[in-house]
C-alpha cells in the first residue's frame, strides 16, 4: 500500500481545501499522515476521528528574510 505524507506548514484549519484533499485521499484507500505547524482542535479531532494521524511538527517561521536563513528553516523542517 502506499503511504502518503501530507505536509501542511501552519494553521492546518485556515485551509478547509487542504482538509478536504486529506480526507478524499483517505478515501480512495491509501494510508495517508499529517504532518502540521499548527491547528485548531477541532480540525485533528475531524481527521483523528476518519482514522488519519496527524503529527505535530516544529512551527517555521516566516519572518526569515534572508534566503540562507529561510533555506536552512526548511531544511530543519
Amino acid at each position: 500500500m502506499t503511504k502518503i505524507v501530507y505536509v501542511v506548514k501552519t494553521k492546518l484549519h485556515y485551509y478547509p481545501p487542504c482538509i478536504s484533499q486529506i480526507r478524499m485521499i483517505k478515501d480512495l484507500g491509501y494510508d495517508i499522515e499529517v504532518l502540521y505547524g499548527t491547528s485548531e482542535n477541532s480540525a485533528l479531532e475531524l481527521l483523528e476521528k476518519e482514522g488519519i494521524n496527524c503529527t505535530k511538527i516544529e512551527n517555521i517561521s516566516d519572518n526569515n528574510t534572508t534566503l540562507l536563513k529561510k533555506a536552512s528553516s526548511w531544511l530543519n523542517y
